[in-house]
């Protein structure tokens, strides 16, 4: 008799621990799944709800290493860092003239240059050059450098858009030579490209001395 007592005694405890469970799991807020990306997910181990709120970078953005100065040089262009920006957008300046203009007119002097074949390379050539006249203009000279440091770099820029204008005068004397076979053509057009060679040499060699001094300012000389 006592065993069939602790039998049902088993059984209505076993009863009461299943109800119970299923009324904790009916009780449980329903979780809805989140297709954000688990790299940027906060999850919060303390309460009932995560928090799938998606965390502003900037707000974590840490470089480790790096003291204040350099931190803000990073944010502020220096006198060096726009020095050699145009530096090398004079370079462009020859590349673009040694990659498009040299083969046009080595297919000149062979006689083998087309009118047409001309004229497209030619249009072409002038919208490279329309272009990089306006990316040099866009170069911004940082407020914050003194005003013989912006002297420095605005005279570079305009040496650069000096540079660009006596190409294009040269490709304009080509293009007569083309049309009038004239050789007093050809001397006006060796002047615009000796011009604008000088003012490319010039941007160079004022960023060679930006860039080696101790950030003290170098002399610029005409």
């Amino acid at each position: 008799m006592k065993q069939i007592l602790l039998i049902v005694f088993v059984i209505l405890l076993t009863g009461c621990s299943t109800t119970d469970k299923l009324s904790r799991i009916e009780n449980l807020p329903l979780v809805t799944k989140s297709h954000t990306t688990i790299n940027h997910l906060v999850i919060d181990p303390v309460g009932e709800d995560a928090n799938t709120d998606i965390v502003d970078r900037k707000d974590v953005f840490t470089v480790d290493g790096l003291s204040d100065i350099e931190l803000q040089n990073i944010q502020m262009p220096s006198l060096k860092y726009v020095s050699a920006q145009l530096y090398e957008t004079g370079a462009s300046i020859s590349s673009i003239w040694n990659e498009n203009f040299i083969p046009m007119y080595t297919e000149y002097n062979y006689n083998l240059l087309e009118i047409d074949e001309a004229a497209e390379m030619i249009t072409d050539l002038n919208e490279r050059y329309s272009e990089l006249e306006t990316e040099i203009s866009k170069i911004s000279i940082p407020t914050e450098l003194a005003d013989n440091e912006r002297e420095h770099l605005s005279k570079m820029k305009e040496d650069l858009l000096l540079a660009i204008s006596n190409r294009t005068l040269a490709i304009l004397e080509f293009k007569s030579m083309i049309a009038n076979k004239k050789e007093a053509h050809k001397a006006f057009m060796d002047v615009h490209i000796s011009n604008s060679d000088r003012y490319i040499k010039h941007v160079e060699e004022v960023n060679n001395e930006l860039q080696s001094s101790d950030d003290s300012l170098v002399t610029y000389s005409e």
